[in-house]
């Protein structure tokens, strides 16, 4: 047979939980904006608009948020960075489009990703 204890579920109670201190652990940033954002958002969108992307953003400044994230990234990093998250915006925006228009019975791409 076993040689453990039967199990009584009144035994095993919990008398206290601590917790560790986490805000003591994080101490506040610095918000740093790359120097190379509004050159870099200029290209970017020039080059959005030259491959004949429409840019109907409202509120949303890709080259300052990648820019936010990325402070660090030289000229040719941080404009990798604004054209990738500018082509996720359009596309977001897009399925977005897409879906307030679409039929139910359509069939959609399940991925939805750069299908220019």
């Amino acid at each position: 047979m076993s040689d453990l204890p039967p199990s009584n579920p009144t035994c095993l109670h919990t008398v206290s939980v601590q917790l560790p201190d986490l805000l003591s652990s994080c101490t506040p940033f610095e918000l740093r904006v790359n120097r190379h954002c509004r050159s870099v958002s200029r290209a970017s969108e020039a080059w959005l608009r030259e491959v004949g992307l429409k840019l109907e953003w409202k509120g949303i400044k890709v080259g300052l948020w990648a820019s936010l994230c990325y402070p660090g990234a030289d000229l040719t990093q941080l404009r990798l960075a604004v054209d990738f998250l500018s082509l996720l915006v359009y596309d977001q925006e897009r399925g977005w489009e897409q879906d307030s228009c679409c039929d139910e019975n359509e069939s959609k791409n399940e991925n939805g990703i750069f299908d220019l």
